[in-house]
């Protein structure tokens, strides 16, 4: 239990590194304002950090839909490309995320 409360904690605490993979759970299939058109999915990293993978960062194959791959409530390693503190935006890749070996995984 006290091994499960502290990385609860590291989870609250710690900043998203850019380069690590993490394993987030899959909140929504984000879709165009405009068109209604799948473009990406928001993951959770931590209790405080959201992450967006967009479309062209879900697989190394050229998809129509998200929801094709991914699903609401998955559990998926993401590797995180880039934090953009200013707009309060991280920027995942699931499809690089399958290519890395475990030992940088968090």
């Amino acid at each position: 239990a006290a091994l499960k409360a502290i990385e609860m904690i590291k989870g609250v605490t710690s900043d998203v590194e850019v380069g690590k993979i993490y394993t987030g759970e899959v909140k929504a299939i984000q879709r165009d304002r405009m068109t209604g058109k799948e473009i990406g999915a928001i993951v959770q990293l931590t209790p405080k950090h959201d992450g967006m993978i967009h479309i062209s960062q879900v697989s190394t194959e050229r998809i129509e839909k998200v929801s094709d791959i991914l699903h609401v409530g998955d559990k998926i390693p993401v590797l995180v490309k880039e934090v953009d503190k200013e707009r309060g935006r991280i920027s995942l890749s699931y499809r690089d995320a399958l290519g890395v070996s475990p030992d940088k995984t968090e």
